[in-house]
Formats: C-alpha cells, structure tokens, sequence
C-alpha cells in the first residue's frame, strides 16, 4: 500500500468513527429526551405497534430517528436538522443532552406542556439558526444568557413564558438576525434597549407586553436612507418607550405592518409619509395618548391596505378623508374613542363589499347619515356607530347585513323607525339601538326571529309606543334585555315572555308604563340572576315561581303597585326591593 493509499484509507477510517460517535450521541440525547417526557408514550398511543420513541436500555433507538414524529434530517438522512414540538399533548422536561445536538438547525417547543428550564447548555447548539419558545405555560426558570453565543441565529421568537431573568444584551448586535418576537413576558426583569442596537437584517421585530423602557430612536429608526435595513414589520405593544415618533417612519419602504399600541409616553405626530407606504396591509396606532397633531387626509397610495385601526386617541384632530372607503382591499376599519375628530363620515365606508368588521364609535363629533348603501356590505360582521353625531333614518336596507354578529346604533340623532327588517340578519348576537331620543314607531315584531341573540338593548327611547312584542319570548339564546326608561312603552308583559327566555340571567324592564301582572313564567327564567321591574304601573303580586330561581340576586319591583310578594324570597333573594309597607303576603304565601 503506498503511502497515499495509507493515508486516505486511515482518513475514510477517522471520519467513520467521527460520524458513528455523532450518531451515537445524537441517538443518546433523543433517547433520554423521549425519557425525560411523554414522547416515548405519546407514539404508541399514536399507533399500537409503535417504535417511534422508543430506545433499549443501551440509548439505542428501535427505529430510524428520522421516522420518529416531530423530526426532520437533513440532507444527510441521518442527522436530525429541525425538532417541532407543537402538540398540546406534550409534557415533560428538556434534558441537557439536547444540547449535544450539533447538526440541528431549528428548535420550536410550543403550545404544550413542556416544563422545567430552558437547558444553560444551549449556548452550545452553535448549528442552530432558529430558536421558537411560545405559549409554555409550565416553563419556568431564567431567560439563559448563553443565547448570546448564538450569534448565527435568524430567528429567535420567546413569546407568551413565565420565565424570569433578563433579555440578553448581546443580541441585539446578531447582524443575521432577521425575525425577532419578544412578547408577552412580563415576569422578566425590567429592561432597557441598548442605544447601539441596529439589526441590519432585520425584517421583523415583535417588543409587547415587557418590562422593557427606552426610546424608539435606539432601535436606530432615526437612521438615514442609506442605513434603513429591510424592516417590513414592526409591533411595540405595552412598553416603555419614551420620545417622539420618527418622522422618517415612511422611509421603510418594505413596511408591510405597523402596530403602535399602548404607548402611553409616545409623543409626537403620526409621520404623513407613513400613508405612501404602497405595501402596506395593516396599519394600528391605538391607545397613544400623547400623539397630537392631524390625521393625515390621502389614503389613496396605500392600495393594498387590508386592517387599519386609529383608536384612543384622545389629542388627534382631523377628519377622515373619503380616499380610505375607497380602498378596495380593506376588510377591517376600526376607527373609535377619538373625541376630537370632526367631519363627515366618509360614505365610501358604508357600502364596501369586504369590510368585515366597522367600528366608527365614540367620536362626538363625526356627523353624516347612514346611505342605503349599507345593504352591499353582505361580509359585515360587526357594524358599530354608536356614540356619534349621526343622524337621518336608519334605512331599511340595514336589514340585508346578512353576515352580521354585531349591530351598534345607540347614541347618535337618528329619526323615524326601528326597521322591522332588522329581524331577518339571522346571525345577529348582539343588537343595541338605544339612546336615541328622537326614534319613534314601535318595537318590530320580528325582533323574535334573531335566534341566536343574547343581547337586545333598547334603553332611552323615550318615543317609542306600543307593547312589549310577545314573539320576544323565542330569543332562547338571550342573555339580557334591557328596556329601561321607555315612559310610552304600554301594554301587559306577554304572559309567556318568561317560557322562551331560559338562558335570560338580566331583565330591566324599568321606567316604563308597562301594567298589568308579573306573569307566572318568569320563573321559567331559571338562569336568572337580576331582574329589575321597578317605576312601571304592574299590579297584583309577585309569584311564588319565581322562587324557582335558584340564581336570582337581585329582584326589584318597587314604585308599582304590588300587593305584596311570596315570603320564600327573603330566603332566596340577596336583594330585594319594593314599595314602603308591601311585604309578603297575608298567611306568609302570595294567593
């Protein structure tokens, strides 16, 4: 054998022994991890004649690694590249053994029952591009400062823990760091964002729900245009930050989401070269109590804008310009609690075929009216308009928001009728249109066709006429009714409202002239914890089955005129209310 032959013979030797003691390591690590949680179990449940997870006594596994569940190789068939452990079925611990794996790329543990501490050894793993953390409610234990020796990590996402510790400095500084998510730990200790950070790779930063101060400026987006890395998407949620706006927002030009949330010591104003973003898809500031200045007025750039949420803003001025209901890609407009926006609602909004969910509510001072237009919004979910300066009738074409969950009318100026259409949006849950002092006409009938509300609110109609509807009593899915201080609402309450409402828990059926007696079937209201009858013209008395609600907290029906009422109430009713002198009935029982 010549020396060439020799030496490439002992090399093909070396490297043999190498690979079978990095099989045999790995091997050694998945078996003790099978051991040290429920894996080993979990793929014999999975199927009965399982090998999967499963090793002899010598940390020899019974079947290829790379079959097992929750395992990827590599190219190599051999080494174990990525570990996905996202089964809310998974329990146990991470052994330190995991650290031994030197080929592995990627480590996601999520959504399970995986306790005990995140190894310190991980530092180690220096193969590893993407570390995935999230949603471990029994993790416990320190946030490891060896994630600094990582410095080749891509992407690095610790979301929704319980651990304690401190964010480690070190990588802020990882230069191939493009995707980070920092959210929803708030038993770290508190934190500061270094003033050198700069991610040049950086695509997506996620900072919310940290113990976390500092200022925007040191996330180095105050950079000039030759710096701006490729940040396309940006959320800080519910921390610390302090200073003003960058002005230069606009300058992301990859931006494709903005959320601004819960910034309380945020200043400044919002950038207008923000709204010449062309990519942007969604788009929130809310709760910044400290943002001044105007909103901007030309949406039109922003094409393929999907979500844009403008709310608690309470220093904002402006109107909103017609150019944002001409989006035709929005789907979801949110657009409440800014008491100092003016104008006219823009009608473009109202008639957007997409839109699935419009919240314009709690701006005093937005006027306009509802178009018949609002008939074309068929995948509207959510359409709320309370609290405006709104005013005109309520079209009938309302009735055609097929789609619609929620519908929020109260507290505008509008006139005429409530809409008897209105009870043919079957999927309606939630319907409120009160406070509104100059709505006439009667309570619809149809009313009781919305099977699956559990929430009717029509309070403060002071012109509304007639009586209490008796289909109300198929609402089987109610949860409460509030009628209060309606002074024209006349008639008897229907004898069998009580039969349908089992699901009922509040009545308020108060200031109002509704006479006649308590109907025997509110004590089929068996969910019932409250109900308030009181400042009508009732007569006769309280019914004994009403001592049937096992649930009832408070029952008041002073300023009527009852006789008197079932003495098993005192016993059952922790508050109980009536007029001066009406008691329970003569002999202890109501006749």
């Amino acid at each position: 054998m010549t020396a060439l032959c020799f030496f490439l013979a002992l090399a093909f030797s070396l490297n043999s022994v190498v690979l079978s003691l990095d099989v045999s390591v790995q091997n050694q690590a998945f078996c003790q991890l099978g051991r040290s949680t429920n894996l080993n179990t979990l793929a014999v449940e999975l199927a009965a004649d399982s090998q999967l997870w499963l090793c002899d006594d010598d940390d020899i596994p019974l079947a290829n690694i790379c079959d097992w569940d929750f395992l990827t190789c590599g190219d190599d068939d051999a080494t174990v590249s990525l570990i996905v452990f996202d089964d809310d079925a998974i329990e146990g611990s991470l052994p330190s053994t995991l650290c031994n794996l030197d080929g592995l790329v990627q480590l996601v543990v999520k959504n399970n029952k995986i306790g005990g501490s995140i190894p310190d050894c991980i530092g180690n793993m220096s193969t590893l591009a993407t570390i995935d953390f999230e949603s471990l409610p029994n993790l416990v234990g320190d946030m490891p400062h060896e994630l600094e020796l990582l410095t080749g990590l891509g992407v690095i996402k610790f979301i929704s823990l319980d651990i304690t510790g401190t964010i480690p400095t070190a990588i802020w500084t990882f230069t191939k760091l493009y995707i980070l998510y920092l959210d929803d730990m708030q038993n770290l200790s508190h934190s500061v964002l270094p003033s050198d950070t700069f991610l040049p790779s950086l695509e997506t930063l996620d900072l919310s729900y940290l113990p976390m101060s500092g200022r925007v400026t040191d996330l180095q987006l105050s950079a000039s245009i030759s710096q701006v890395p490729v940040l396309s998407r940006l959320s800080l949620l519910h921390i610390d930050i302090i200073g003003a706006l960058p002005p230069n927002l606009g300058l992301f030009t990859n931006l494709v989401t903005l959320q601004l949330e819960e910034l309380t010591h945020l200043t400044g104003t919002i950038p207008t070269n923000i709204f010449n973003l062309v990519g942007m898809t969604l788009l929130v500031f809310a709760d910044l109590p400290n943002i001044t200045g105007t909103i901007p007025s030309d949406f039109s750039k922003m094409t393929d804008l999907n979500v844009f949420f403008l709310q608690d803003m309470p220093l904002l001025t402006g109107s909103i310009d017609s150019s944002l209901g001409e989006l035709t890609d929005l789907i979801s407009v949110i657009m409440r609690n800014n008491p100092l926006m003016n104008g006219s609602f823009p009608e473009p909004l109202i008639g957007h075929p997409l839109i699935v969910q419009l919240d314009m509510s709690d701006m005093p001072l937005v006027t306009g009216s509802i178009p018949t237009a609002v008939g074309s919004m068929a995948e509207c979910g959510i359409f709320n308009i309370q609290n405006t300066a709104m005013n005109g009738t309520i079209p009938t074409e309302i009735g055609q928001l097929g789609q619609a969950n929620f519908l929020r009318l109260s507290g505008n100026s509008f006139s005429s009728t409530i809409p008897s259409e209105i009870g043919a949006m079957g999927k309606l849950a939630g319907l409120d249109i009160s406070n509104e002092p100059s709505l006439d006409g009667t309570v619809p009938d149809s009313l009781g066709s919305l099977a699956k509300l559990t929430a009717l609110l029509l309070f403060e109609l002071p012109e509304i006429t007639g009586s209490i509807p008796s289909t109300l009593n198929g609402l089987s899915s109610l949860v409460i009714m509030n009628f209060f201080r309606m002074p024209k609402l006349t008639g008897t309450i229907p004898s069998d409202l009580g039969t349908g409402l089992t699901d009922l828990e509040t009545l308020l059926l108060s200031n109002t002239s509704v006479n006649g007696p308590v109907p025997d079937t509110f004590g089929d209201m068996t969910n019932a914890f409250d109900i308030l009858v009181s400042d009508n013209s009732l007569t006769g008395t309280i019914p004994g089955t009403l001592c049937l609600l096992n649930n009832l907290v408070e029952l008041d029906f002073s300023f009527n005129n009852i006789t008197c009422y079932d003495s098993c109430l005192f016993d059952r009713v922790d508050r109980l209310y009536g007029d001066e002198g009406v008691f329970s009935c003569p002999g202890g029982e109501c006749s």
